[in-house]
Order: structure tokens, then sequence, then C-alpha cells
């Protein structure tokens, strides 16, 4: 299966690769996404034969996966999964595309 993110406000689509993908502002990072909120290597998901899951990388601002903060721990996403990178989405009144805030979908 072939997994992406996908912006909540903007659409974007961002595809991850099999194995590891290093989300942040990192411009070495798999995917180099500049939101507010975000560090330079903020998470990194992983795309394996038994699904997907992530880990957050010690960032400065947190990782939230369906409005639950989550720690160093790995764990498993699923499609339709909000991910959050560095802002709690509950707190945020207006979801702009200033956010990396996504959900996680499976390319059909």
């Amino acid at each position: 299966m072939e997994y992406y993110l996908k912006h909540v406000e903007t659409g974007g689509k961002f595809y991850l690769a099999y194995g590891p993908n290093i989300i942040g502002r990192d411009p070495h990072c798999t995917w180099m996404l500049d939101f507010s909120c975000m560090s330079r290597k903020h998470a990194i998901i992983i795309v394996a034969d038994e699904g997907v899951c992530i880990q957050n990388t010690k960032a400065h601002n947190c990782t939230f996966i369906n409005f639950d903060r989550i720690g160093s721990d790995i764990l498993p996403l699923h499609v339709g999964d909000v991910i959050s990178f560095g802002v709690d989405p509950i707190v945020v009144e207006d979801l702009s595309s200033e956010y990396g805030i996504f959900t996680l979908r499976v390319a059909e």
C-alpha cells in the first residue's frame, strides 16, 4: 500500500516512502516541511509491510496523534489518524495552512 499525509487545510499530499521518513524543517529530512512550531527533525514515520508507525524525535514542540500528545515510543498509525507536528490541534482555533496538521491516507 502507498500511504501519504494530507494537510487538513490545504489538501497538500506528501507521499511516504517504504522505510523511515524523517519529517521536519531540516533540508536533509525525507520531507522538509516548513510549518509553524515544527522542529528541524520533528518525527520519523516508518512504513513497513505490517503498517505505519511514528516516533517523536524529542522535538521541542510535541507531536500529537488524534489530539493526544505522544512521547518517544514508537506508536502505530492508522488510516484517518490526525497527526499534528508541534501544535495541539485542540487549542488552535483557526486550522490555517501555517500549521503542520495532517491525516494519514492510503492511495487508491
